[in-house]
């Protein structure tokens, strides 16, 4: 790259301002600062949740099951996915106070490792609580049935994604990651995202429903069977 074409495209924004703003790439509003302490508190919570379920199904009980281990292989795809996104996190502020300068083919090859391992970790945290569902009240037909369509769903939302992403954000044989066509290709995935989104949405509803029409069933004390709500409720969190 020339002297001349580094310094167009450093000075020059990733989208227009709109209207009475200007591009600021010294000192631009950002949510970086944010991004690094919600993640830093939420992969701590993580860390001491899934260790207490490790050291109850270890220790305690000392019935572990598939469940627990995908509990582990979904805290190693998120806090990759994590560790993707603080390392990007640079970029978090508007297109038009970040130069153009900054979307390297090193940053699309980035960008989709993250989109790559977001998937994984989406799928894997939902199977442990799909899977658990079935070792407690797995001896109903119906309820069975009710679970395996929330498995195939999630397969279908999540894992659907790395095909996808494969054909549609990343070069042919030998192209430029950071080019134009590459770009706009991409840019075609947005109405799966809308789609994925709100198909995450209804899925998390209805993995939170699920239990709860068994739980009312069961035979005990209504202050148990309250406490027994309360913890699947915890859910809602």
């Amino acid at each position: 790259m020339s002297q001349l074409g580094y310094e167009d495209l450093a000075n020059t924004p990733a989208a227009s301002p709109p209207a009475g703003q200007t591009s600021n790439f010294l000192n631009p509003p950002s949510q970086q600062t944010i991004m690094i302490a919600v993640s830093t508190t939420m992969s701590f919570l993580t860390v001491v949740f899934v260790s207490l379920r490790l050291y109850t199904s270890l220790r305690i009980t000392r019935l572990p099951g598939i469940e627990d281990w995908l509990c582990v292989l979904a805290v190693v795809f998120s806090f990759g996915y994590i560790g993707i996104i603080l390392s990007l996190s640079y970029v978090s502020r508007h297109m038009w106070d970040v130069p153009e300068i900054w979307f390297t083919e090193n940053y699309w090859k980035i960008r989709f490792a993250g989109n790559t391992l977001q998937a994984l970790a989406y799928f894997t945290s939902r199977m442990p609580i799909l899977l658990l569902y079935l070792r407690l009240f797995g001896q109903k037909r119906s309820f069975r049935i009710a679970c395996y369509v929330a498995i195939t769903a999630a397969f279908g939302v999540y894992l659907a994604s790395i095909p996808l992403l494969s054909y549609f954000c990343t070069p042919s044989a030998g192209g430029d990651w950071g080019s134009l066509d590459v770009f706009a290709k991409c840019k075609r995935l947005l109405d799966w995202a809308m789609v994925q989104g709100s198909c995450d949405i209804v899925l998390n509803i209805y993995i939170l429903l699920l239990p709860l029409t068994v739980v009312l069933g069961l035979h005990m004390p209504p202050r148990k069977k309250l406490g027994v709500l309360a913890i699947f409720l915890t859910g809602l969190l």
